[in-house]
């Protein structure tokens, strides 16, 4: 599947395991005929069971380095605590270390039962010819008289439950979460929409803080047979933790005081339409969103699930919060820094003065064995719930070029299978247009706060309005604003996106708090091993004075000491229209995006300006660069110099790049199981790039896992690639772009790149062509050319 560029992978979850395939309409008998030969004919041996456990094993190791899976562990265990939803998902390095061939076997031939399946096909298929498929394929496999019935929920309060654990990490964070029933229930439609409505009420209260939180959130996790409602918080800065929980319990305190009004309730639902819309683009979206409903219960639970939300009223989400947002049902999970100071006093006053008032007012345990459609009414389908297709992709039109009298460069691709518009627009704007690192971050983010026109706040409720698909970014060479919309959406995103990208306000306040924001991410970011690892590796491959070397959102002191001036001035050398790149990809007319453009963008006339530091030549130091932390893993990355998106030998790099990726993969974790994650990545910048290789391992394997990575690079250097493994190489890259232009989004952003920095979009179109015109020989010239293995660059980051 993977050398045909389909995806193949699978995955397990509480409470099932998924496997998948996507692929081109004419691998669809191949596709099916491998699901049913795992699901059925499955090998499971001595050998490959000690080989799963070291891949496993190696996964394992990775979550305890992440502090966000940590903590996620961390709350299950407190909510359920005599639940198989309280242990985690992977197990532990001592379950895993306990299982056999046998235990596997005898599960295999339990569960994995025509009886306790779930088939989903969805795409551009022909019903009748692929029921015969499945029939085919499936048609012998015997169900299991005696398949075990599944857990039930643990239906009563459980009091209020907490732990703190302090741990080697630079951030705290906070999950709290309230056990609430699962996906049967009639009560889901409400609770999901009272996540939603607290996760906005907790956002908006942050706005009338001092910042406390850099990130905060709440969500709904509907599970098989029970729930969880969880709020997810981290602060600004770690000496506001115990302010930022205080004020996260104040304002669920308010919420039972005040319940919801009908704007908000209103608003919720309005979102949970156009994600839907949203999620229409991607197929196999819709076909796990289907499958799940199957398995969980029956597919009314999917297909008339959007229904039920808009039906649900204030006074049913007001009970539900009565009911389920109480002191004796929470769990409160903390995982903090081993340095961490105690709480100010009139903070932790106020937390154990806010806990017992959740408690007051509250209802009996809700009967979580509660269901929606009983019987066989949950697999009901009525011709107004029967799933309805997308409309398939045709040949995608050329696109169209043209430029404003500025010097705006526009690319549009009209793409109307779906209401739906997305806009890409690359400035040349990156850290490597500054020499103060993380000003052009900074700059960017500055634009979140608004312009002329638009406010902060009303920026912000108008993005919450559109679906929340609207993000600014900076990478090395462009500064990006994306965005999806509805396509009645889309006049008014373009003026809110042009007030902000011409008249920011960079007022000093806003300022100051985006700078405090961009530190606590930096902060948190300082957990993050293998982010760690590339990024130091970026400064050794380009040189520390070099801007692709510095880090794009720099560090928490350069930071600090960045003024609004210097955002200012940034802002006018690099902000200008003849910089500017504008992509659409969606249900748009020609005539109507010029019309827009025109409207929202025409008159962009930037005052004269002194032009930025355009990158120069990289200078990089070859070796070996170790960066000490206290992790289980240890995280390595190793490469060498590459070429500009531009250059002709952009496209053999990138064959080159997956056709290592794969062999890594392939031979490190499925053959020699030492890790769970291998790959190769290219970074194709405005003047330069470096090809890598990444590996995660063992700590006490890191020399091997460099050996390993030196022979794949001496391996593609001196032995030429068979025409076998060349075509699949090929066919791989050449799928996964059509896998990828599913969503709008995705080919607006690679419109804009291939126009911004590879100079013409119509240069992505060729990719096939391209692709398919490289040779093995080409491939072995171009690795001896670039992989220079007296002259690597490896970074390892791990324990001692």
């Amino acid at each position: 599947m993977i050398d045909r560029g389909g995806e193949n992978s699978a995955d397990t979850y509480f409470d099932r395991t998924q496997y998948y395939n996507v692929v081109a309409r004419d691998d669809f008998p191949l596709a099916l005929d491998g699901l049913a030969d795992i699901m059925q004919h499955a090998l499971i041996d001595k050998d490959g069971v000690e080989h799963e456990r070291r891949v496993v094993s190696e996964e394992l190791r990775i979550g305890l380095d992440n502090p966000s899976t940590q903590a996620i562990n961390g709350l299950m265990h407190l909510a359920f605590p005599d639940h198989p939803y309280g242990r985690p998902v992977i197990g532990t390095l001592a379950s895993v270390a306990g299982l056999d061939a046998q235990g596997l076997h005898r599960f295999y031939k339990t569960f994995y039962a025509p009886n306790d399946m779930v088939l989903v096909i969805a795409g551009d298929v022909q019903p009748d010819s692929a029921l015969a498929l499945v029939r085919q394929d499936f048609g012998n496999s015997l169900p299991n008289p005696n398949l075990p019935a599944g857990p039930g929920p643990t239906g009563a309060w459980h009091g209020l439950r907490e732990q703190r654990d302090m741990g080697d990490v630079r951030q705290a964070t906070l999950d709290m979460g309230f056990p609430v029933p699962g996906y049967q229930h009639p009560d889901r439609p409400t609770l999901e929409l009272l996540a939603r409505i607290l996760s906005e009420r907790l956002v908006q209260a942050e706005e009338g803080r001092a910042q406390l939180a850099s990130s905060i959130s709440c969500s709904y996790l509907p599970l098989r047979v029970e729930g969880i409602l969880s709020i997810y918080a981290q602060p600004a800065e770690i000496t506001k933790y115990y302010a930022l929980k205080r004020g996260v319990l104040q304002e669920l305190v308010r919420l039972r005081a005040t319940g919801v009004s009908e704007d908000e309730l209103r608003e919720a639902r309005r979102k949970l339409r156009l994600e839907y819309l949203f999620d229409q683009e991607n197929i196999l979206e819709q076909a796990q969103q289907l499958g799940e409903a199957a398995l969980y219960g029956g597919v009314r639970y999917g297909l008339e699930y959007l229904q039920d939300t808009q039906h649900v009223t204030k006074a049913q989400v007001d009970q539900a919060i009565h009911e389920y947002l109480v002191r004796d049902n929470v769990a409160i999970y903390e995982l903090m820094p081993k340095n961490m100071a105690r709480a100010a006093p009139f903070d932790q006053a106020e937390i154990d003065r806010l806990l017992p008032v959740l408690a007051l007012g509250g209802h009996d345990p809700v009967d979580f064995r509660q269901v929606r459609y009983p019987g066989a009414e949950a697999d009901a389908i009525t011709s107004t719930t029967a799933p309805q297709a997308t409309p398939l992709a045709q040949a995608a039109p050329a696109g169209e070029r043209w430029q404003l009298h500025n010097g705006l460069t526009a690319v549009l691709r009209q793409e109307p299978r779906l209401p739906l518009v997305s806009v890409v627009i690359a400035v040349q704007a990156g850290s490597g247009f500054s020499t103060q690192p993380g000003l052009a971050a900074l700059t960017a983010q500055g634009l979140y706060y608004g312009g002329w026109r638009y406010s902060f706040q009303q920026l912000r409720s108008l993005i919450d309005r559109w679906g929340g698909h609207f993000q600014l970014s900076a990478g090395q060479d462009s500064a990006h604003l994306n965005l999806t919309v509805a396509r009645d959406d889309l006049d008014q995103a373009l003026a809110v996106a042009s007030d902000i990208l011409i008249h920011p306000t960079f007022y000093d306040s806003e300022m100051a708090a985006a700078q405090r924001g961009q530190q606590a991410w930096l902060e948190g970011e300082l957990d993050d091993a293998s982010g760690v690892a590339f990024k130091t590796w970026r400064q050794h491959l380009y040189g520390a004075a070099h801007p692709y070397g510095q880090p794009i959102y720099g560090t928490r002191e350069g930071v600090k000491n960045l003024s609004r001036d210097d955002m200012v001035q940034f802002h006018r050398a690099c902000y200008r229209p003849e910089r500017t790149v504008v992509a659409l990809v969606g249900d748009l007319a020609p005539a109507e995006a010029h019309r827009l453009l025109d409207r929202y963008f025409g008159d962009w006339q930037p005052p004269p300006a002194p032009g930025p530091v355009e990158p120069g030549r990289t200078i990089r130091e070859s070796g070996d660069f170790r960066v000490t932390m206290a992790k289980q893993q240890a995280y390595m990355v190793m490469g060498v110099p590459a070429v500009a998106l531009s250059h002709p030998d952009y496209w053999p790099l990138a064959l080159l790049s997956d056709l290592l990726g794969l062999r890594n993969f392939t031979d490190l974790v499925y053959n020699k199981s030492m890790a769970y994650q291998s790959y190769s990545t290219l970074d194709a910048f405005r003047a330069g790039g470096g090809l890598n290789l990444f590996l995660s391992t063992k700590a006490s394997d890191w020399e091997r896992g460099r050996q390993e990575l030196v022979a794949k690079l001496r391996q593609v250097r001196e032995e030429p690639v068979s025409p076998a493994e060349l075509a699949n190489t090929q066919q791989r890259l050449i799928g996964g772009r059509a896998l990828s232009e599913q969503r709008t989004g995705n080919l607006a952003w690679s419109l804009a790149e291939w126009q911004q920095i590879g100079g013409d979009y119509r240069l992505y179109d060729e990719l096939p062509q391209r692709i398919r015109q490289v040779s093995a020989a080409d491939l072995q010239r171009i690795a001896r050319r670039y992989i220079d293995l007296d002259h690597l660059v490896t970074v390892i980051v791990g324990p001692e």
